[in-house]
């Protein structure tokens, strides 16, 4: 035998046919359950029902632990609840107990508290409820406060002590016949002022039948000097569960020494009963008993015993049948599928595995026999698809050589793959000029800012760019087509008409200065000498140039805006001396219309960092727009804040409003909406306010929102970085 027949043999043993595999967990799986199942029918019934109980208590015992932290710190988190309440401080404060029930009652009911108290900072009880369950319901019944200062919880509270967790603490307090465990935790104001405290309740008994439901055990309380606290025994007399003095002390003493069960009499029943530390907010306040019946304990392992008996039983006779089924109806397919799949590799295209078999295997078998009559389809196409790919690179190519613009395709980061004939003529014209070739190189390899198009300036020449992403199919990063269009023209003709329009308005702005002035001298000398009409005419003619100022004044605000040339000048201000500025300017124009106006604020100083100018052209258009569309009797209010690290500044009126289809054209330079004309005294408006507007804004890094609806008013709300401020606040 030669090495390498050995090795396919060993290779053979490791990995063994299907068959094998199928047959072999099974058999292993029987073996294993016979072991398992042995071990512990073994254990059941060789096993001390003492060291079974008292397993069962000790795990009863972690599980009661377990459910009195989760209690605990459901208590706590109606605590913070109560404690956080806003207003509860400010109460507290004036002592105002009718706040403070409507503060905390419906807490209070809500978190199906058994009591709730709250104290002042001096330990006086101002309100204390606990809960009853009658023929009406269950309520919250108002409680007397005498004597809560005397409790030791309350008494820590008040003393703000704080120990290694936290400031909060818990009171055992006897309450009638009944013991309630108090979790209690102080009130500060927003600056830290101790003005009292919150505590919440829950009765001992009620806690022990909770963490009885989780321990599935009856559980009972005790304090350190063995006063039974609450318990959850059924039909068991609380005097049979009391324990002397001396018992008490030899539980408590030996909680750390002696963690095993005993056997204890409660009534004429006899339990296993297992004592644990009580201990509640990493504190010992006592200890608990877990009781379990003997006899219940017994009738359990029996059943048990009997129950695994059956189960390995059944489950032997079912893995044994199932076994041999399932091997054989998966080898014997599987076979025949490797006998077909062994031809077809060998080049016999005509066979099939004709299996149709209704499981995975039969659609296995289908899919195969599928696979082969495509194979010699696939190989057809493949052909086809290769002659019509030519056909089609060709027409690509044609195609891009018939366009004028320069067009390119370009990988990030491989750099130009393809380009039309007027792209090789622009990349040989920039071969001239490095400095141009370097911007376009530096375009090429970041295509992905100018999927939204950009306007460039190289060769003397302007062009508009535009990037779309291609997928190719042979790479996970795209492609970009990017197309140069060439607008000098255009752009020459903008700059000029610019110009044009910047050269007329500061032509005008001489002879319309001019002219107000006279007209103001006019009206200033000669006010005896003209009739009433002759005044009329006058003033008239006054407010008409004025109002040619304005709009030339803007025509000029709104090219240099479209030029691009704005200039910030940047320092410090106080944005609420603007607004006050600016307020006392337009509140006669307001008022004398009957307009109601209100201005809000919570600084007397927010300091901004930007160009003063600026913003006060914003305020006053925004001010003009307000009281130019709100009708006589109407209302504008205007409010100021900081939010996080932004200046808010809203101006809100009840006027015409905006139609919603008009609202994404109110930044268009021009655009005059089908309201411009409702303004009772902002008639002759460009349509360039608000574009003036945004245009201001942004260059400070902030936004615009303009929220309206016809016929109900509008809200513009500018935001600003603050870049700088203080912290006091003031209301103004």
């Amino acid at each position: 035998m030669n090495i390498s027949t050995f090795a396919q043999r060993a290779y053979k043993w490791v990995y063994p046919s299907i068959q094998v595999r199928l047959t072999a967990p099974f058999l292993l799986a029987i073996i294993a359950l016979a072991a398992i199942g042995s071990l512990i029918v073994t254990r059941l019934v060789a096993g001390s029902i003492l060291e079974r109980v008292d397993n069962q208590l000790i795990e009863s015992a972690k599980a009661a632990t377990n459910a009195i932290s989760d209690i605990e710190g459901q208590q706590l988190g109606t605590l913070r609840l109560m404690v956080f309440t806003q207003g509860v401080d400010t109460a507290l404060t004036t002592n105002d107990d009718e706040q403070l029930e409507t503060l905390l009652r419906p807490l209070g009911g809500n978190a199906a508290l058994d009591e709730f108290v709250v104290f002042n900072a001096a330990g006086r009880g101002l309100l204390r409820f606990e809960r009853i369950q009658d023929i009406d319901g269950i309520r919250l019944s108002e409680l007397p406060t005498d004597g809560v200062e005397e409790w030791t919880g309350v008494q820590r509270v008040i003393s703000q002590q704080v120990d290694q967790f936290g400031d909060k603490h818990i009171d055992v307090v006897e309450v009638d016949d009944s013991t309630i465990f108090y979790f209690l935790a102080p009130v500060y104001t927003e600056d830290g002022e101790f003005v009292g405290g919150v505590g919440v309740g829950i009765d001992a008994s009620r806690f022990a039948a909770r963490v009885s439901e989780q321990a599935l055990s009856p559980i009972a309380f005790y304090s350190p000097e063995g006063n039974l606290l609450g318990n959850s025994f059924l039909n068991v007399a609380q005097i049979n569960l009391q324990l002397s003095t001396t018992e008490a002390e030899d539980i408590f003493t030996s909680l750390d020494k002696d963690r095993s069960a005993r056997q204890i009499s409660i009534g004429e029943t006899s339990y296993q009963g297992y004592y644990a530390p009580l201990v509640i907010r990493d504190q010992q306040i006592g200890f608990m008993l877990v009781g379990l019946p003997s006899d219940f304990v017994t009738d359990r392992i029996g059943t048990s015993r009997n129950s695994f008996i059956a189960l390995f039983g059944i489950s032997f006779v079912t893995i044994v049948v199932l076994g041999v089924v399932i091997s054989r109806s998966i080898t014997g397919p599987v076979k025949h599928l490797v006998d077909i799949t062994r031809a077809i590799r060998e080049g016999d295209l005509t066979r099939r595995v004709d299996l149709h078999t209704p499981d995975e295997l039969g659609e296995l078998g289908a899919s195969f026999d599928h696979m082969t009559s495509e194979l010699i389809a696939r190989n057809q196409e493949v052909e086809s698809l290769y002659r019509l790919q030519v056909e089609e690179t060709a027409q690509r190519e044609a195609v891009l050589a018939s366009i004028n613009d320069a067009v390119f395709v370009v990988h990030p980061r491989e750099g130009i793959v393809m380009e039309n004939d007027a792209g090789r003529i622009l990349l040989e014209e920039l071969n001239e000029f490095p400095d141009d070739q370097a911007f376009f190189h530096e375009l090429h390899e970041s295509p992905e800012s100018l999927r939204h198009g950009a306007e460039i300036a190289i060769l003397n020449r302007y062009y508009t760019v535009v990037a779309t992403p291609i997928q190719s199919y042979t790479s996970n990063v795209a492609n970009y087509v990017i197309a140069l269009h060439d607008v000098t023209g255009f752009k020459e003709a903008d700059l000029l008409k610019e110009k044009i329009i910047r050269q007329l308005s500061h032509e005008l702005r001489t002879p319309l200065t001019s002219a107000i002035g006279y007209l103001e001298l006019v009206k200033s000398v000669t006010k005896d000498n003209l009739t009433e009409q002759q005044q009329t005419f006058v003033v008239k003619s006054l407010d008409h140039l004025r109002t040619l100022e304005y709009v030339t004044n803007q025509v000029l605000k709104v090219s240099v805006l479209i030029a691009g040339s704005m200039e910030l000048n940047h320092k410090h201000f106080n944005f609420m001396d603007l607004i006050r500025m600016q307020i006392a300017q337009h509140r006669s124009i307001i008022q004398d219309r009957g307009i109601k106006f209100a201005a809000y604020a919570l600084k007397d100083e927010i300091v901004v960092y930007g160009d003063e100018a600026r913003l006060i052209e914003v305020i006053q258009q925004l001010l003009r727009n307000a009281y130019s569309y709100t009708p006589d009797g109407g209302e504008i209010k205007v409010i100021v804040r900081e939010e996080d690290t932004q200046l808010v500044f809203m101006v809100q009126d009840n006027g015409i409003g905006i139609d919603e289809e008009e609202l994404p054209h109110v930044y268009d330079v021009l655009y005059r909406g089908q309201g411009s004309e409702a303004g009772p005294t902002d008639t002759r408006g460009m349509g360039i306010g608000l574009f003036v507007v945004k245009q201001v804004v942004e260059a400070h890094q902030g936004t615009v929102e303009i929220d309206s609806k016809l016929g109900k008013g509008t809200l513009v709300t500018i935001r600003i970085p603050l870049h700088g401020g203080f912290d006091t606040w003031l209301e103004v």
